[in-house]
């Protein structure tokens, strides 16, 4: 049983989170005494899940087909080396998170759970997950439950961050949505392992144009510059723990996204990319300088 258990791993850390948040306003109509215990275990149980899948990364990279299903039609899971350092930084940022705010949150604390469990589980999939449109599908879990959580002290600050965050987030997915229809249209496909060697026949300009939706999007989830103008106010107006998971967490799964598209999905399609690589760099380094500047 317990074997059974750890092959099914990637989509228990995905579903696991997801089913936690959506029984703690459950329990809290039943007894609200049963939330506290409830919130432990399912932290906990979470938790040791993502530890556990990344230590399997040792063994070597492996996929999960959901369903049995083929990976050109169903929805393939994959840990690799780059997906179990991030599932590390998830379950890190929110065991620590789900313990601080046990002390942190007074008000709201079914929603507040409620949401930082959504946002956990969306995160994994994003992370996991092998398919471009599911990326997109889970990106926009998790900018909904993180609009919901910068404005979960209701105040006059903290809704006007989540609005701000909600129109920067929306741009964000009108640019990913159009990079996976222009990339399906183009390939016929949206398996990432798939598209990996379909990309290079992409003529270069319709190429271009779908890695600069892509760059754009997730630009704008990652908070680089000069995309940047929803972040400091989001940080500030959410609760401690959830600025926590926003700053160390959230931010870093739109570096993953680029990273994952960029140097796998369009690897091979490198040569005709033309000046993206060098415009992400310059970003990078404008994103420091600026971010330092700012502050002072």
């Amino acid at each position: 049983m317990i074997d059974g258990l750890v092959a099914h791993l990637p989509a228990i850390v995905v579903i696991l989170p997801l089913a936690a948040a959506f029984a703690i306003p459950v329990i809290d109509v039943v007894s609200a005494r049963l939330r506290e215990p409830f919130i432990t275990i399912a932290t906990v149980l979470t938790s040791s899940a993502m530890f556990l899948l990344a230590s399997r990364v040792a063994a070597g990279p492996f996929a999960y087909a959901m369903g049995g299903w083929p990976a050109a039609l169903g929805i393939v899971l994959v840990l690799d080396k780059l997906s179990a350092v991030f599932i590390v930084m998830i379950a890190v940022g929110f065991t620590t998170v789900a313990v601080y705010s046990k002390w942190s949150v007074e008000h709201g604390r079914s929603k507040y759970y409620m949401l930082l469990f959504l946002l956990t589980g969306a995160m994994a999939g994003m992370v996991l997950t092998g398919d471009l449109f599911n990326l997109f599908v889970f990106s926009e879990i998790v900018s909904i439950a993180a609009y919901s959580i910068v404005a979960h002290e209701k105040t006059r600050d903290s809704i006007e961050a989540g609005l701000k965050y909600l129109i920067f987030g929306t741009i964000s997915g009108i640019f990913v949505l159009l990079g996976v229809s222009l990339t399906f249209a183009a390939t016929g496909a949206l398996n990432m392992a798939i598209l990996s060697s379909l990309t290079p026949e992409i003529p270069d300009g319709t190429r271009r144009l779908i890695l600069v939706c892509f760059l754009v999007g997730f630009g704008l989830k990652a908070g680089i510059f000069p995309l940047h103008a929803w972040l400091p106010d989001a940080h500030s107006s959410a609760p401690a723990g959830a600025s926590a998971v926003l700053s160390g967490v959230l931010v870093k799964t739109g570096v993953y996204s680029t990273l994952r598209l960029m140097f796998t999905v369009f690897a091979d399609a490198t040569p005709g990319a033309g000046p993206i690589f060098p415009v992400m760099a310059w970003l990078g380094t404008l994103s420091v300088v600026a971010g330092h500047l700012l502050a002072m």
